[in-house]
């Protein structure tokens, strides 16, 4: 009896953990619910940035959907994905999230600053710091230059040329 009493309390606090450590994510319907949701949309950014690519897959999944779906709904963050980044990052997708998130963080805690480059800077710092780490990422050339170009101290160049392809391509 103490055996069961013991085996059942021990799982009893396993998904006690497992339930505290997996999120709810807030529904999102109107404005002041994106305000309301903006902490944990830093949190879950933060998460994206610093677990590896190939852990917790669900959890991911379901922060990315979160991710995505507070970018685009979200009526104080306006991001403009062009060409160039999406060319960018088309071999690895897992890194849209992670760059929508760094951007839209940026916007949260910067919220005079209406400079689309510095959110587009926030962005793409996120995905190299991702991609440097080498886990469950698909190695680009472009990739590669561009964080290259971070480690040379060359990443304001590097961002200027993207966004002024992106411009030209607009045009």
């Amino acid at each position: 009896m103490k055996t069961f009493f013991a085996t059942s309390l021990l799982l009893l606090s396993v998904l006690f953990v497992n339930a505290q450590s997996s999120p709810q994510f807030p529904e999102l319907k109107v404005k002041e619910d994106y305000a309301k949701a903006a902490p944990m949309f830093l949190q879950a950014t933060e998460w994206l940035n610093e677990t590896p690519l190939n852990e917790q897959l669900e959890l991911r999944k379901r922060t990315n959907a979160f991710i995505l779906t507070w970018v685009m709904g979200s009526p104080d963050v306006n991001i403009n994905l062009g060409d160039p980044l999406i060319e960018l990052m088309k071999d690895n997708p897992q890194l849209y999230p992670i760059y929508l998130g760094n951007y839209a963080s940026f916007c949260i805690n910067n919220k005079d600053n209406k400079n689309p480059r510095d959110g587009a800077r926030a962005g793409l710092l996120g995905i190299v710091n991702v991609y440097k780490k080498g886990v469950g990422i698909k190695k680009t050339k472009q990739l590669k230059k561009f964080a290259e170009a971070v480690d040379s101290g060359n990443m304001e160049e590097s961002i200027d040329e993207l966004l002024r392809m992106d411009i030209h391509e607009r045009k």
